[in-house]
């Protein structure tokens, strides 16, 4: 399950599209594919990408729309206001997040894990992970290169929490496609 950078309690998980309606809600993508996961949140911290600015909302209603959020923000009253936040990134509480089922993880807790093959080469840290079509990728870079993986339980060998380590079983020739 995909869910975007951490930042001191909050996680990134989305981005305000547009405006819907004239009564001040806002279409919301979730980075995480999931847009039920809002209901869960009772708050959301907005930030504007261009200058960083930072604004505390409750949501005061929430319901799903396809593959959208739609929200309704405590302070957000009309389409005009609804407008100055699209393009907003969206962030929530790291201890509202669903809880995730074996052999799930949230992407901002992978970035920066190392990741060793099960011949015992070490591949490089996790960089960032992008959606694949059926499945998350993760992109591993170290010693001048840049892997794309599947993260796919098949090749996800075991995770050390203690030390940060991933450790992987490719299939061969994936690592020099890569190249």
């Amino acid at each position: 399950m995909a869910a975007g950078e951490s930042e001191s309690g909050y996680v990134r998980v989305g981005r305000v599209t547009k405006p819907h309606g004239i009564r001040g809600e806002v279409k919301i993508f979730p980075y995480s594919g999931e847009p039920a996961n809002f209901r869960l949140f009772s708050h959301l911290i907005l930030i504007d990408p261009e200058s960083s600015q930072r604004v505390k909302r409750r949501i005061l209603k929430s319901r799903v729309q396809g593959n959208l959020a739609v929200l309704l923000l405590e302070g957000v009253t009309g389409r005009n206001e609804s407008e100055n936040i699209a393009g907003f990134e969206v962030w929530a509480r790291e201890d509202d997040l669903p809880l995730l089922a074996e052999n799930e993880f949230y992407w901002h807790e992978m970035v920066g894990k190392k990741v060793v093959c099960s011949d015992g080469r070490e591949l490089g840290v996790i960089t960032s992970l992008m959606a694949g079509g059926g499945h998350d990728i993760l992109i591993v870079s170290g010693k001048g290169h840049e892997y794309m993986i599947p993260a796919r339980q098949e090749f996800l060998i075991s995770q050390d929490e203690e030390s940060g380590t991933v450790v992987v079983d490719l299939p061969p020739g994936l690592l020099e496609m890569n190249s």
